[in-house]
């Protein structure tokens, strides 16, 4: 036979083992913090029982904290419970019936245990921790059931564990008990269960870890799924409006060399086709870049933005020739410096080819602003584009820079620009948003804002 001081160590050691084995998962498990806390309750308890060779004290301390242990568990299953089941439930009526029904099954352990009482009482062998110890098989019936009808629902792994932990913990207690009445068999089976009650814990840490990684292998096969829709939808979208561009300019130039007509729309007509290759060459700009920032993460350095800026004008009036365009830039001498990378160019070149796309005046005006604020005690830049095209309707403005799978199916229109610039300045933990040039009008304008942190000029 086992000695009794060598088994506790054993449960000792194991306890703790799985504690800090269920504490590191854990740390990517929030939803297991309370867990947590009562497995470590629960260590304590072991290696407090096992000093019980000094001062018989011990064992009553250690299984006080074991009860603590245990009604950490059972909050942690109620609140998870009221979670996915009550607070869920829209119906009132709905909710008042889950409500009834696990204080039915309270009551039925209530019930119970009032047996197990009185009939213990009327042999005169009942205790002060029989009683307590049978007080607590009533939370431990109730959450036995909720975490059975947690895992119906769930159909986890992790919740099947959690169900058995609590099973076996409700049949070690009542081995505990019969176990103070010497039953035959108990104290041994007592034990056994201990040893089981801390497998089938492991067991509920590893399940969790391992469903951590499929749930996020999971998140990241859809959002390449729902990226790649998107990405196939808004391209067909572009290169569809842009050979139709194409289409009915070619068809307009073959009508006025047929009439032999030497007009100022031949000029015109071979613009947009310049335009629509530019527009073409830039989305299969834009889907490089997006791909790149998805597959790895670039590095940021020290980028001057006023030579980007200018970079990013140069691009426009050699691929623009034929439009008017004038930039103002404010103010004009000054050097600013964001972290950032060549990314940022593309920013800056996708805010112009917007202002110049969707704008109908013979001089396009583009205005280019810089200046420094102080936000969350920190030098920021506020970098505005403001110009003078159609502008952007209220309606379109709050989820023009939202994530590009969340957008509304009107805003997704506007091009893969936006979605390239959304990824871009998140990566630079920068903020985007758009406004009028003049504030409440929208047809006079808009006004892209950009606010970053500013890089000192000398390290």
């Amino acid at each position: 036979m086992i000695d009794e001081t060598n088994l506790n160590l054993a449960i000792a050691i194991y306890q703790t083992i799985t504690a800090i084995l269920f504490c590191i998962t854990t740390r990517k498990r929030r939803d297991l913090f309370f867990w947590s806390i009562g497995v470590i309750f629960a260590a304590f308890g072991a290696i407090i029982v096992f000093f019980q060779i000094i001062d018989p004290v011990f064992r009553l301390i250690g299984n006080s904290l074991y009860i603590v242990a245990a009604l950490i568990y059972v909050g942690s299953v109620i609140y998870e419970y009221y979670n996915k089941f009550i607070k869920t439930s829209k119906d009132k009526q709905e909710r008042q019936k889950k409500i009834r029904r696990q204080v039915l099954v309270l009551c039925l352990g209530l019930f119970l245990v009032i047996i197990a009482i009185l009939f213990l009482a009327i042999f005169s062998i009942l205790n002060a921790i029989v009683i307590v110890q049978l007080i607590l098989l009533i939370p431990l019936w109730l959450v036995n059931v909720m975490l059975l009808q947690i895992h119906l629902k769930e159909q986890t792994t992790m919740h099947l564990f959690m169900f058995l932990v609590m099973f076996v913990a409700s049949g070690s207690l009542i081995n505990t008990i019969l176990a103070s009445y010497n039953i035959n068999g108990a104290w041994e089976l007592s034990y056994a269960l201990n040893f089981v009650y801390i497998t089938f814990f492991l067991a509920t840490g590893l399940a969790a870890r391992i469903e951590l990684k499929i749930i996020k292998s999971e998140e990241r096969y859809r959002e390449a799924y729902n990226l790649a829709e998107f990405y196939k939808d808004l391209f067909a979208h572009d290169i569809g409006n842009i050979l139709q561009y194409m289409r009915s300019s070619i068809d307009l130039i073959r009508i006025l060399e047929s009439e032999s007509v030497n007009s100022p729309q031949i000029q015109q007509t071979l613009d947009i086709l310049n335009e629509q290759v530019i527009r073409g060459s830039m989305i299969v700009s834009n889907i490089k870049q997006l791909s790149s920032l998805k597959e790895s993460k670039l590095d940021l350095y020290k980028i001057n933005v006023q030579e980007t800026v200018s970079e990013a004008i140069k691009y426009i009036r050699s691929n623009f020739i034929n439009k008017k365009i004038e930039f103002l830039i404010s103010p004009i001498s000054e050097d600013f410096f964001i972290k950032g990378n060549h990314l940022f160019l593309e920013v800056v070149k996708n805010i112009f080819v917007n202002a110049i796309r969707f704008n109908k005046s013979p001089l396009i005006k583009i205005w280019i602003t810089i200046s420094r604020i102080s936000k969350k005690n920190r030098d920021y830049l506020q970098i505005e584009f403001k110009d003078n095209g159609i502008g952007i309707s209220d309606c379109l403005k709050e989820d023009l820079f939202k994530d590009p799978l969340n957008r509304k199916a009107e805003v997704t229109g506007i091009g893969l620009g936006l979605s390239l610039i959304y990824e871009v300045l998140e990566t630079y933990n920068a903020e985007i948003w758009v406004e009028d040039r003049i504030k409440g009008d929208p047809s006079q304008g808009s006004n892209f804002i950009i606010q970053i942190e500013e890089e000192p000029v000398k390290e």
